[in-house]
């Protein structure tokens, strides 16, 4: 293979390999959580649009929800472009917009009766797109292990239990 044909070869040795992984893996938390958003969003709507008056609470509430992990969203995809961190704001976001869209598929079509999956095949489809959602990227549990690693190795996140022990009276 020509060394022009080399994927990465523009970039410095320490930016190939792993660290481009990483930062595509970041981005990719980012475009699954919109997906998961997206859905949440299009389930309230249709609900919206098909059920009947009353019980506005829970649609409110949900609402309120799906822009909360949209800022989120776009405050992970912001640190994307950035280059900050090594990815747990993007990692947060997708936990935070998959569990919405799980929550939002699994709940809000009762509101259209018994059947309702049955009766709406497109809710049944987004609910098995927010299942789905879960094992794009990674799982939750991967995700917040991710989340945990980077707080632990956070030196800002260090209190004096964490420093290091002093020696024979030697001042501080």
């Amino acid at each position: 293979v020509c060394e022009q044909d080399v994927l990465g070869a523009h970039l410095p040795p320490s930016r190939r390999g792993l660290w481009g992984a990483i930062r595509a893996f970041a981005s990719v938390r980012v475009q699954v959580g919109a997906m998961a958003v997206a859905t949440a969003a299009a389930v309230c709507d249709y609900v919206t649009e098909h059920a009947a008056a009353g019980r506005d609470s829970d649609l409110i509430a949900t609402r309120a929800r799906i822009a909360a992990a949209e800022r989120l969203l776009l405050m992970a995809a912001a640190a994307v472009d950035r280059d900050e961190g090594r990815g747990q704001l993007s990692a947060l976001a997708k936990v935070t917009a998959t569990r919405l869209a799980i929550d939002v598929t699994t709940g809000l079509p009762a509101r259209l009766g018994r059947g309702a999956l049955l009766d709406h095949p497109l809710l049944e489809k987004w609910r098995r797109d927010a299942a789905g959602f879960e094992f794009m990227e990674g799982t939750t549990a991967m995700q917040l292990l991710h989340v945990a690693d980077g707080a632990l190795r956070d030196p800002r996140n260090r209190g004096p239990a964490d420093q290091p022990a002093q020696r024979d009276g030697a001042a501080a």
